[in-house]
């Protein structure tokens, strides 16, 4: 079976572990700075898709490079050390579950690898990374560690290059226009004839419920709930209708009508 051997840094040390390869979906670098007050570090992006970005267990203030794309989420690393082919040596089913032996079920089995020592981490255990690092592009290449010491490492988040985001089914958005992407956990529910609930950020802001997700993609004096976020490019369109005009995104997966 085939697996990625990965290394995340962090401030006590370095954490090797490895990641069963039909898990992974794909890997990308690009990174979207989410909001942190709240409990959401950032996104991956790939695939013209958002992946909330996650992380090995108790680890503080880890440095991610590269994540790798999971069904549900994006495992932030620093480097991807190499794929190899192997059968890791199991962990045995008989280790009790209390008493302060429940860390080991973080692992199924370790790697032996050219004097290194990976453990395969069971993905079930990943958490939100409370406070992390991304690297900028240029300061690691492929595998190869940058030799500048890391205090004088810079650090940055990477933007969106696409111009637009879907959100739901039926609606996209200019990028420039999207201020936030909060979890729906801040939603106060308070049903009336037009919307769903409200939020506070920077003010109070109502809340479209567009399909229960996890997600509210806050625009200018709204915000949209939705689990599906996507990234896209398209042709805008304009409408004539009985009221004026509507404006409509033309993009390869459908049409979507622009919130303004």
């Amino acid at each position: 079976m085939k697996y990625y051997l990965c290394e995340i840094e962090h401030d006590n040390g370095n954490v090797r572990i490895s990641i069963q390869k039909d898990l992974v979906i794909g890997i990308t670098d690009k990174f979207l700075k989410g909001h942190e007050e709240v409990g959401i570090f950032g996104f991956a992006i790939y695939g013209q898709q958002l992946y909330p970005v996650v992380t090995h267990t108790n680890l503080n203030n880890p440095l991610f490079k590269f994540f790798l794309i999971l069904r549900e989420f994006a495992l932030g690393v620093t480097r991807i050390v190499e794929e190899i082919d192997t059968t890791p040596i199991p962990v045995t089913h008989n280790i009790p579950h209390d008493r302060g032996f429940e860390k080991f079920s973080e692992y199924s089995g370790v790697i032996l690898h050219k004097d290194s020592t990976y453990y395969v981490y069971n993905t079930y255990f990943v958490q939100l990374p409370t406070n992390a690092r991304v690297i900028d592009k240029d300061m690691l290449s492929g595998t190869v560690e940058s030799k500048e010491p890391k205090s004088n490492q810079k650090l940055s988040r990477f933007s969106i290059t696409e111009e637009y985001i879907i959100i739901g089914e039926k609606l996209a958005v200019s990028f420039k226009k999207v201020k936030n992407i909060l979890p729906s956990s801040i939603m106060i529910h308070f049903k009336t004839d037009e919307f769903d609930g409200f939020v506070d950020y920077e003010k109070v802001l109502p809340v479209k419920d567009l399909d229960g997700g996890k997600f509210i993609v806050i625009v200018e004096n709204l915000g949209y709930r939705t689990d599906n976020i996507r990234l896209t490019f398209g042709n805008v369109l304009t409408h004539k209708t009985a009221d004026g005009f509507e404006t409509y995104l033309e993009t390869p997966s459908g049409m979507y009508k622009l919130i303004e």
